[in-house]
Protein backbone atom coordinates (compact mmCIF):
# COMPACT_ATOMS: atom_id res chain seq x y z
CA UNK A 1 0.00 0.00 0.00
CA UNK A 2 2.69 2.30 1.29
CA UNK A 3 4.56 1.72 -2.44
CA UNK A 4 1.23 2.53 -4.35
CA UNK A 5 0.85 5.83 -2.61
CA UNK A 6 4.44 6.69 -2.84
CA UNK A 7 4.14 5.68 -6.85
CA UNK A 8 1.27 7.83 -6.91
CA UNK A 9 2.93 10.78 -5.15
CA UNK A 10 5.88 10.39 -7.64
CA UNK A 11 3.32 10.17 -10.44
CA UNK A 12 1.87 13.41 -9.63
CA UNK A 13 5.01 15.45 -9.14
CA UNK A 14 6.31 14.43 -12.39
CA UNK A 15 2.96 15.91 -14.21
CA UNK A 16 3.38 18.58 -12.22
CA UNK A 17 6.80 19.62 -13.17
CA UNK A 18 6.26 18.77 -16.77
CA UNK A 19 3.51 21.24 -16.87
CA UNK A 20 5.66 23.66 -14.66
CA UNK A 21 7.91 23.68 -17.56
CA UNK A 22 6.20 23.31 -20.79
CA UNK A 23 4.54 26.35 -19.05
CA UNK A 24 7.60 28.20 -18.58
CA UNK A 25 9.31 27.08 -22.01
CA UNK A 26 6.62 26.71 -24.36
CA UNK A 27 7.04 29.25 -27.21
CA UNK A 28 3.43 31.06 -26.86
CA UNK A 29 4.19 33.68 -28.54
CA UNK A 30 5.67 32.47 -31.56
CA UNK A 31 2.52 29.99 -31.82
CA UNK A 32 0.47 33.34 -31.02
CA UNK A 33 1.83 35.36 -33.64
CA UNK A 34 1.26 32.00 -35.99
CA UNK A 35 -1.98 31.88 -34.99
CA UNK A 36 -2.61 35.72 -36.39
CA UNK A 37 -0.63 34.48 -39.92
CA UNK A 38 -3.25 31.57 -39.78
CA UNK A 39 -6.19 34.21 -39.83
CA UNK A 40 -4.78 35.86 -42.43
CA UNK A 41 -4.44 32.95 -44.72
CA UNK A 42 -7.88 32.05 -44.03
CA UNK A 43 -8.90 35.47 -45.40
CA UNK A 44 -7.27 34.43 -48.60
CA UNK A 45 -5.02 37.93 -48.14
CA UNK A 46 -7.83 39.95 -47.72
CA UNK A 47 -6.71 41.25 -44.56
CA UNK A 48 -3.70 42.21 -42.70
CA UNK A 49 -3.06 41.79 -39.06
CA UNK A 50 -0.93 44.38 -36.65
CA UNK A 51 -0.57 44.01 -32.82
CA UNK A 52 1.90 46.02 -30.76
CA UNK A 53 2.53 43.06 -27.85
CA UNK A 54 1.67 39.65 -27.13
CA UNK A 55 1.33 38.44 -23.33
CA UNK A 56 1.03 35.24 -23.93
CA UNK A 57 -1.02 32.48 -21.76
CA UNK A 58 -1.30 28.52 -21.80
CA UNK A 59 -3.91 28.71 -19.66
CA UNK A 60 -6.06 31.66 -19.94
CA UNK A 61 -6.70 34.02 -22.46
CA UNK A 62 -3.95 35.84 -23.52
CA UNK A 63 -3.53 39.44 -24.18
CA UNK A 64 -3.36 41.21 -27.10
CA UNK A 65 -2.41 45.73 -26.94
CA UNK A 66 -3.03 47.41 -30.13
CA UNK A 67 -4.46 45.13 -32.58
CA UNK A 68 -5.33 46.50 -35.74
CA UNK A 69 -6.77 44.70 -38.87
CA UNK A 70 -6.16 46.27 -42.35
CA UNK A 71 -8.56 45.76 -45.51
CA UNK A 72 -6.48 45.34 -48.45
CA UNK A 73 -7.91 47.90 -51.38
CA UNK A 74 -5.20 47.11 -54.40
CA UNK A 75 -2.24 48.73 -53.28
CA UNK A 76 -3.63 50.26 -50.20
CA UNK A 77 -4.52 48.94 -46.62
CA UNK A 78 -7.75 50.20 -45.14
CA UNK A 79 -8.05 50.29 -41.20
CA UNK A 80 -11.17 48.47 -40.25
CA UNK A 81 -10.91 47.95 -36.96
CA UNK A 82 -8.72 49.17 -34.25
CA UNK A 83 -9.08 47.61 -30.50
CA UNK A 84 -6.84 48.66 -27.90
CA UNK A 85 -6.87 45.74 -25.64
CA UNK A 86 -8.38 42.12 -26.90
CA UNK A 87 -8.14 38.82 -24.50
CA UNK A 88 -7.86 35.61 -26.57
CA UNK A 89 -8.86 32.60 -25.45
CA UNK A 90 -7.39 29.75 -28.47
CA UNK A 91 -8.29 25.88 -29.18
CA UNK A 92 -4.80 24.98 -30.04
CA UNK A 93 -6.15 21.64 -31.54
CA UNK A 94 -7.88 22.92 -34.84
CA UNK A 95 -5.09 24.78 -35.78
CA UNK A 96 -3.66 21.44 -36.58
CA UNK A 97 -6.24 20.83 -39.71
CA UNK A 98 -5.76 24.66 -40.76
CA UNK A 99 -8.76 25.83 -38.99
CA UNK A 100 -9.24 28.64 -37.05
CA UNK A 101 -11.37 28.59 -33.22
CA UNK A 102 -11.22 31.36 -30.34
CA UNK A 103 -12.96 33.37 -27.94
CA UNK A 104 -12.37 36.67 -27.36
CA UNK A 105 -13.18 40.22 -24.90
CA UNK A 106 -12.31 43.18 -26.50
CA UNK A 107 -11.67 46.23 -24.47
CA UNK A 108 -12.17 50.00 -25.17
CA UNK A 109 -13.36 52.36 -22.27
CA UNK A 110 -16.42 51.76 -20.67
CA UNK A 111 -17.14 49.40 -24.14
CA UNK A 112 -16.80 45.35 -24.45
CA UNK A 113 -17.35 42.71 -27.34
CA UNK A 114 -17.29 39.38 -26.15
CA UNK A 115 -17.79 36.76 -28.75
CA UNK A 116 -16.58 33.56 -30.58
CA UNK A 117 -14.72 33.36 -34.20
CA UNK A 118 -14.41 30.03 -35.93
CA UNK A 119 -12.87 30.00 -39.36
CA UNK A 120 -12.26 27.61 -41.84
CA UNK A 121 -11.35 27.05 -45.79
CA UNK A 122 -15.21 27.54 -46.73
CA UNK A 123 -17.22 28.97 -43.63
CA UNK A 124 -16.94 31.87 -40.97
CA UNK A 125 -18.71 31.65 -37.89
CA UNK A 126 -19.08 34.96 -35.75
CA UNK A 127 -21.14 35.00 -32.58
CA UNK A 128 -20.26 38.29 -30.66
CA UNK A 129 -22.08 40.53 -28.09
CA UNK A 130 -21.19 44.46 -28.08
CA UNK A 131 -22.32 46.52 -25.20
CA UNK A 132 -21.35 50.75 -25.35
CA UNK A 133 -18.85 50.49 -27.88
CA UNK A 134 -17.34 52.99 -29.52
CA UNK A 135 -17.14 53.31 -33.20
CA UNK A 136 -14.19 55.20 -34.22
CA UNK A 137 -12.86 51.47 -32.75
CA UNK A 138 -14.53 50.23 -36.01
CA UNK A 139 -14.07 52.62 -38.80
CA UNK A 140 -14.94 50.06 -41.27
CA UNK A 141 -18.42 51.47 -40.82
CA UNK A 142 -17.15 54.58 -41.97
CA UNK A 143 -15.22 53.40 -44.52
CA UNK A 144 -18.70 51.90 -46.20
CA UNK A 145 -20.21 54.76 -45.70
CA UNK A 146 -17.55 57.19 -47.10
CA UNK A 147 -18.10 59.65 -43.90
CA UNK A 148 -16.48 59.99 -40.85
CA UNK A 149 -19.24 58.36 -38.34
CA UNK A 150 -18.78 58.87 -34.37
CA UNK A 151 -21.78 56.96 -32.15
CA UNK A 152 -22.14 54.13 -29.61
CA UNK A 153 -22.92 50.33 -30.58
CA UNK A 154 -24.77 47.42 -28.71
CA UNK A 155 -26.63 44.57 -29.71
CA UNK A 156 -25.26 40.97 -31.10
CA UNK A 157 -24.18 39.51 -34.27
CA UNK A 158 -24.57 35.82 -35.20
CA UNK A 159 -23.58 34.96 -38.63
CA UNK A 160 -22.96 31.97 -40.14
CA UNK A 161 -21.35 32.32 -43.56
CA UNK A 162 -20.58 29.32 -46.00
CA UNK A 163 -18.82 30.19 -49.11
CA UNK A 164 -19.08 26.57 -50.89
CA UNK A 165 -22.71 27.41 -50.69
CA UNK A 166 -24.09 30.43 -50.13
CA UNK A 167 -27.20 29.39 -49.58
CA UNK A 168 -26.67 27.56 -46.44
CA UNK A 169 -25.29 30.59 -44.99
CA UNK A 170 -27.63 32.24 -41.87
CA UNK A 171 -27.24 34.88 -38.88
CA UNK A 172 -29.05 37.47 -37.25
CA UNK A 173 -27.35 41.08 -36.84
CA UNK A 174 -29.43 43.06 -34.22
CA UNK A 175 -27.90 46.56 -33.66
CA UNK A 176 -28.08 49.66 -31.45
CA UNK A 177 -26.59 52.92 -32.43
CA UNK A 178 -26.57 55.56 -29.98
CA UNK A 179 -24.98 59.57 -30.50
CA UNK A 180 -24.97 58.43 -33.64
CA UNK A 181 -23.17 61.59 -35.78
CA UNK A 182 -21.42 62.65 -38.66
CA UNK A 183 -19.30 65.32 -37.58
CA UNK A 184 -18.33 68.81 -39.42
CA UNK A 185 -16.40 67.61 -42.21
CA UNK A 186 -15.63 68.44 -45.81
CA UNK A 187 -16.87 65.68 -48.17
CA UNK A 188 -16.14 64.95 -52.47
CA UNK A 189 -19.47 62.56 -52.79
CA UNK A 190 -18.31 62.57 -56.41
CA UNK A 191 -15.50 64.52 -58.94
CA UNK A 192 -16.27 67.67 -59.09
CA UNK A 193 -18.82 68.17 -56.62
CA UNK A 194 -17.02 69.27 -52.68
CA UNK A 195 -19.15 69.46 -49.69
CA UNK A 196 -18.93 71.48 -46.19
CA UNK A 197 -20.90 69.16 -44.28
CA UNK A 198 -21.83 70.67 -40.32
CA UNK A 199 -22.30 68.07 -37.45
CA UNK A 200 -25.35 66.00 -38.73
CA UNK A 201 -27.04 64.12 -36.20
CA UNK A 202 -28.39 60.85 -37.12
CA UNK A 203 -29.67 59.55 -33.86
CA UNK A 204 -29.71 60.39 -30.07
CA UNK A 205 -29.31 58.73 -26.85
CA UNK A 206 -32.97 56.97 -28.16
CA UNK A 207 -30.75 55.20 -30.70
CA UNK A 208 -31.11 54.07 -34.55
CA UNK A 209 -31.98 50.34 -35.23
CA UNK A 210 -30.58 48.15 -37.82
CA UNK A 211 -31.82 44.83 -37.55
CA UNK A 212 -30.87 41.95 -40.54
CA UNK A 213 -31.92 38.21 -40.23
CA UNK A 214 -30.12 36.40 -43.29
CA UNK A 215 -31.40 32.24 -43.95
CA UNK A 216 -30.73 30.01 -47.05
CA UNK A 217 -28.70 33.24 -48.22
CA UNK A 218 -30.93 35.29 -48.23
CA UNK A 219 -30.96 38.61 -46.19
CA UNK A 220 -33.71 40.48 -44.90
CA UNK A 221 -33.12 43.69 -43.86
CA UNK A 222 -36.26 43.77 -41.00
CA UNK A 223 -35.05 47.35 -40.06
CA UNK A 224 -32.93 49.92 -40.59
CA UNK A 225 -33.58 53.35 -39.65
CA UNK A 226 -31.97 56.57 -37.85
CA UNK A 227 -34.03 59.09 -35.94
CA UNK A 228 -32.54 61.82 -36.31
CA UNK A 229 -33.03 64.85 -36.36
CA UNK A 230 -30.73 66.07 -39.10
CA UNK A 231 -31.24 63.27 -40.94
CA UNK A 232 -34.37 60.87 -40.48
CA UNK A 233 -33.83 57.02 -42.08
CA UNK A 234 -36.36 53.86 -42.58
CA UNK A 235 -35.55 51.35 -44.84
CA UNK A 236 -36.67 47.87 -45.30
CA UNK A 237 -35.97 45.17 -48.10
CA UNK A 238 -33.75 42.36 -48.74
CA UNK A 239 -30.79 40.94 -50.68
CA UNK A 240 -30.48 38.20 -52.66
CA UNK A 241 -26.87 37.08 -51.97
CA UNK A 242 -25.17 35.19 -54.75
CA UNK A 243 -21.31 33.17 -54.89
CA UNK A 244 -19.93 36.43 -57.11
CA UNK A 245 -20.79 39.43 -55.46
CA UNK A 246 -21.30 41.41 -58.53
CA UNK A 247 -24.69 39.12 -58.78
CA UNK A 248 -26.47 40.18 -55.77
CA UNK A 249 -29.28 41.94 -55.88
CA UNK A 250 -30.59 44.81 -53.64
CA UNK A 251 -34.72 45.45 -53.11
CA UNK A 252 -34.95 48.18 -50.43
CA UNK A 253 -37.39 50.88 -50.24
CA UNK A 254 -38.17 53.34 -47.40
CA UNK A 255 -38.59 57.15 -46.63
CA UNK A 256 -35.85 59.98 -45.04
CA UNK A 257 -36.32 63.04 -44.40
CA UNK A 258 -33.74 65.79 -43.66
CA UNK A 259 -33.57 69.24 -41.67
CA UNK A 260 -33.39 72.69 -42.72
CA UNK A 261 -29.72 72.82 -41.54
CA UNK A 262 -28.87 69.88 -44.07
CA UNK A 263 -30.62 71.28 -46.50
CA UNK A 264 -28.76 74.51 -46.69
CA UNK A 265 -25.61 72.54 -46.74
CA UNK A 266 -26.85 70.70 -49.65
CA UNK A 267 -28.23 73.01 -52.25
CA UNK A 268 -28.88 70.72 -54.94
CA UNK A 269 -31.56 69.20 -52.84
CA UNK A 270 -33.73 71.31 -54.27
CA UNK A 271 -34.41 69.21 -57.23
CA UNK A 272 -35.85 66.57 -55.10
CA UNK A 273 -38.25 68.77 -53.16
CA UNK A 274 -41.14 67.81 -55.22
CA UNK A 275 -40.64 64.31 -54.53
CA UNK A 276 -42.30 64.44 -51.02
CA UNK A 277 -45.15 62.66 -50.24
CA UNK A 278 -48.11 62.88 -48.54
CA UNK A 279 -46.12 62.77 -44.76
CA UNK A 280 -43.76 65.27 -45.77
CA UNK A 281 -41.09 62.41 -46.30
CA UNK A 282 -39.06 61.62 -49.40
CA UNK A 283 -39.75 57.97 -50.86
CA UNK A 284 -36.53 56.18 -51.79
CA UNK A 285 -35.60 53.05 -53.43
CA UNK A 286 -32.37 51.48 -54.02
CA UNK A 287 -32.56 47.91 -56.80
CA UNK A 288 -30.49 46.02 -58.66
CA UNK A 289 -26.59 45.19 -58.12
CA UNK A 290 -25.21 45.55 -54.90
CA UNK A 291 -21.65 46.53 -56.34
CA UNK A 292 -23.92 49.31 -58.64
CA UNK A 293 -27.44 49.98 -57.53
CA UNK A 294 -30.07 52.37 -58.53
CA UNK A 295 -31.29 54.65 -56.55
CA UNK A 296 -34.57 56.77 -57.12
CA UNK A 297 -36.20 58.95 -55.19
CA UNK A 298 -39.80 59.16 -55.92
CA UNK A 299 -39.95 59.00 -59.36
CA UNK A 300 -35.80 60.65 -59.80
CA UNK A 301 -33.79 58.88 -60.91
CA UNK A 302 -30.93 59.91 -58.43
CA UNK A 303 -28.00 57.02 -60.44
CA UNK A 304 -28.67 58.96 -63.68
CA UNK A 305 -27.81 62.19 -62.03
CA UNK A 306 -24.88 60.69 -60.55
CA UNK A 307 -23.80 58.88 -63.41
CA UNK A 308 -24.01 55.78 -61.64
CA UNK A 309 -22.26 55.08 -57.74
CA UNK A 310 -19.32 53.31 -57.63
CA UNK A 311 -19.10 50.28 -55.83
CA UNK A 312 -18.13 50.03 -52.08
CA UNK A 313 -14.81 50.60 -51.34
CA UNK A 314 -13.85 51.69 -54.44
CA UNK A 315 -11.86 54.66 -55.23
CA UNK A 316 -13.73 58.48 -55.91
Amino acid sequence: MNKFVQWILNLTAAVFFFLFFLFIFFPMEELSRHYISQIETQTKGKYRITVAEIKPSLIFKSTVTKLQIYEKDGEKDNLIVNLPEVKVGVSYLPLIAGNIKASFIALSGKGKIDGDLSLSDSEQKIDVTLKDFNLENLPYLALMAKVPLKGIISGTIDVDYNDAEVSKSNGVIDLKLSQFVIPQSHLTPMSGIDLDLPETILSDAAGGKIKIKMKSGKIDVQDFSLPGPDIVLALKGNVAVNKKINFSKLNITGTFNISDKIKEALPFVIIIDNQKNEQGTYPISIAGRLTKPQIQIGTFDLTALTGGLPAAGSEQ
